[in-house]
């Protein structure tokens, strides 16, 4: 189950000469939620309000991210992740790599690595779609490798995704997984999310979130394509 960086990277890696003469875009992207749930270990960042958004490049089959997370409560609700992904077709599977850096701030340290994780994982789906509406099995396999402070722990998350086209503009999606955890714990999670196309390149979005461990978390943004 255990996923390094280095594989990650050299699968990455494998694109590039093609991804290197592909046309890249842009995406910048931003919410303001009602609180902040850590995604693979299902805790509760922030009990408070946060604002949350960042920006994609994406080139051919390689997508550069900067995320950045902040809000009322401070210490785990400031955070900044840089990821790397890596998107391909295997037949009927879909594929997805990831290699990421997370500055996290437990005790007002977001400047310090001592309690930084490095993270990779392996997404791998089977979108099957019948006139409007898609369903995805899948699963995930997470590494999150503790810089120093924080323990290292593998994480299987075996879910389902999909969407649903209501119109030509608007999308309702939902991800439900259930992780597990090398350290012995696993938890229910629930995402759901409403996409409505406003222009041709801006879309408004709002969402809800949902752990067996934590609070729900409500939000709205958006996303704009250049």
């Amino acid at each position: 189950m255990r996923i390094t960086l280095a594989l990650l990277l050299s699968a990455m890696l494998l694109g590039s000469a093609q991804n290197a003469l592909a046309d890249c875009t842009d995406t910048l992207y931003g919410k303001a939620a009602s609180g902040y749930i850590l995604k693979d270990v299902g805790a509760e960042a922030s009990d408070q309000p946060v604002v949350q958004g960042g920006a994609t490049r994406t080139c051919g089959r390689l997508s550069y991210d900067l995320w950045v997370s902040g809000g009322l409560a401070g210490d785990t609700a400031n955070e900044i992740d840089l990821s790397v992904y890596y998107d391909d077709q295997v037949g009927p599977l879909k594929v997805q790599l990831a290699a990421q850096y997370f500055f996290v701030s437990l005790d007002d340290s977001l400047g310090e690595p001592k309690d930084d994780i490095v993270a990779g994982y392996a997404d791998l789906s089977l979108p099957v779609t019948r006139g409007r509406l898609t369903i995805a099995p899948l699963v995930r396999f997470v590494q999150l490798v503790g810089v120093k402070d924080l323990p290292n722990e593998g994480i299987v998350q075996p879910g389902v995704r999909g969407s649903f086209a209501l119109d030509d503009r608007t999308t309702l999606s939902a991800d439900i997984r259930h992780p597990i955890s090398s350290r012995g714990y696993s938890f229910f999670r629930v995402t759901t999310s409403l996409s409505r196309q406003v222009t041709e390149r801006f879309a408004a979005q709002a969402g809800w979130e949902d752990t067996d461990q934590t609070p729900s978390v409500f939000w709205f943004g958006g996303k704009y394509n250049f």
